[in-house]
């Protein structure tokens, strides 16, 4: 699907063979493609060089973020007092929160909090939580207001430490509603943040945790990669081209910008983009080993091995859902590709066309940070749902009363 390296072209003859007898064939429509690709190459190159190393982290205020370091989620971290809400940062407002009505207790879940995806705010789980209230009334939600918008894009790690510091800051707030404890309902790339964030939180009260189609093992295409172009520009400039070239050219240029993009997700970018962060190149898993400073950690997959396990096996439930689809690997543009990552499936390392289920990923096998546990016991609920789109999670009252709502624990009566 992808091209393989340029350095394997020059070096295979008959590879290189048949790329001439294509161009003498095809002439300018297989050479505008490699121009192209080139062309976005050299910019990103360029950019990069010009990229400022980070010099602190801020979040949806603009004010310093606490940094919970996912290289050292063991128990001498998870030990130290916890992150700290963002200074400035005016967590709870009638829009955010709703508090509990005097409605029958029999009725009433345990308390639900909502994180929200990249490009988007707590508005995203408005829909949701007038379900979620109309089915169980009394219910006491809680719409997380942290990284919206373009801050959505800030490093995960840095989001990680803010939603620690937010979930902290409010159990302690309302001691009665979350004495029994909550739901952490999270969707998109939130759903990542707080499945790490659990793994983090020393003593949390997270009774069940819901991922809605989370990259949990990351993202890798160039559909998804052309969706994220203009958030990354911002990042990495990349000139428009021209609008007259055919989309069938502009793929294929995006085909060759998706086999180098591993070059720049880790490298400078790394420090920068919730989006390199993400970007999980099966073709070059050494590189994605070494050089992505979150996601190989927060699953075990380097480091001491074992990363908050005892945090994240004190759940009741842990809940992955994703839409599943035969005819494409993406739920959604600017959702997951593969739309397995949700479920905790990806690519085989080396290959972009053979699919390891989670069972057989290390992570699993591992029991890395307790997820085989979890399934052992009982206690993971891992479903595709065939053609579910990424966001009908959210916009379908069909799907979430269906395949979400029956997750969220009940109240204490």
């Amino acid at each position: 699907r992808f091209m393989e390296s340029a350095q394997y072209d020059l070096l295979t003859d008959d590879r290189d063979q048949l790329g001439t007898a294509r161009l003498r064939r095809v002439g300018w429509r297989t050479l505008l493609p490699a121009v192209l690709g080139l062309f976005a190459l050299v910019t990103l190159a360029v950019s990069r060089q010009q990229l400022p190393e980070p010099t602190g982290s801020t979040g949806s205020t603009g004010t310093q973020v606490a940094h919970v370091h996912v290289t050292d989620l063991d128990a001498s971290v998870q030990s130290k007092k916890a992150p700290q809400l963002p200074e400035g940062t005016a967590p709870y407002s009638r829009s955010t929160v709703s508090l509990p009505s005097s409605a029958s207790n029999a009725s009433k879940l345990l308390p639900v909090v909502m994180f929200h995806g990249a490009a988007e705010s707590e508005k995203e789980f408005i829909q949701v939580n007038h379900w979620i209230r109309s089915e169980h009334p009394g219910t006491f939600t809680v719409l997380v207001n942290l990284f919206t918008g373009t801050n959505s894009f800030s490093p995960l790690e840095e989001q990680v430490g803010g939603l620690y510091g937010y979930l902290s800051r409010l159990v302690e707030d309302f001691p009665e509603q979350f004495h029994h404890g909550y739901n952490l309902l999270c969707h998109s790339q939130g759903a990542l943040v707080c499945r790490v964030a659990v793994q983090v939180m020393d003593h949390h009260r997270v009774v069940n945790f819901i991922s809605l189609a989370g990259p949990q093992m990351g993202v890798y295409g160039t559909t998804w990669l052309e969706s994220a172009q203009p958030f990354l520009e911002k990042n990495l400039p990349i000139p428009p081209l021209p609008q007259f070239i055919p989309t069938s050219i502009m793929s294929m240029g995006a085909d060759i910008l998706a086999s180098n993009f591993h070059t720049f997700a880790y490298g400078s970018l790394q420090n920068s983009s919730s989006l390199a962060n993400l970007w999980h190149d099966p073709l070059h898993e050494e590189d994605y080993l070494k050089g992505n400073a979150f996601l190989p950690r927060a699953n075990g997959e380097v480091g001491r091995g074992s990363v908050g396990k005892g945090n994240f096996v004190k759940l009741r439930k842990a809940v992955f859902l994703v839409g599943s689809f035969q005819d494409r690997d993406y739920d959604s543009k600017l959702g997951l590709e593969p739309w397995q990552s949700g479920i905790f499936g990806f690519y085989k390392p080396g290959t972009d066309d053979e699919l390891l289920p989670m069972k057989k990923q290390k992570l699993f096998r591992e029991d890395a940070f307790g997820l085989r546990t979890l399934h052992d016991s009982g206690r993971l609920h891992v479903e595709a749902v065939p053609n579910v789109e990424h966001g009908e999670w959210l916009s379908s009252r069909k799907v979430f009363q269906r395949y979400v709502l029956p997750h969220l624990a009940m109240g204490e009566h």
